[in-house]
């Protein structure tokens, strides 16, 4: 349970959440957790049905789902993540991200103290626009 302006509350954090509230001096109760282990073959059951469906059907529409739900799954884990960066900046700070990153997230904490969150960097092209 933890202790908060508005309460107490209590939330199933992930790992990588617990390491970044640590580092900024935040006290953490930890009530439980789950250990996930890797998995071997996760899809390959669902590949091979959905193989199997789009190689033996002549139903065109079966065909077709079946092949959707493959290429799914493929571009699904060949998309580029996007890599977000939040942190705590001056106001100085947040005028230098302003031109150089794509800010997705910005909140006024206090004294010329900001929440920022942003991504990749923009490009030469749109910074000559803006």
């Amino acid at each position: 349970m933890n202790t908060c302006p508005r309460g107490n509350f209590r939330r199933l954090i992930f790992y990588e959440e617990i390491k970044y509230a640590l580092k900024y001096g935040y006290t953490i109760n930890i009530e439980y957790c789950y250990q996930l282990k890797r998995g071997v073959n996760l899809f390959k059951e669902y590949i091979e049905d959905h193989y199997q469906i789009k190689a033996s059907t002549s139903d065109p529409v079966q065909k077709a789902t079946a092949k959707l739900f493959l290429n799914y799954l493929y571009g699904r884990f060949g998309m580029k993540e996007i890599d977000n960066k939040m942190e705590i900046v001056t106001k100085e700070q947040v005028d230098i991200l302003d031109k150089n990153k794509n800010i997705s997230i910005i909140s006024e904490l206090n004294n010329n103290n900001y929440l920022i969150r942003h991504s990749s960097k923009i490009s030469d092209n749109i910074k000559k626009l803006y």
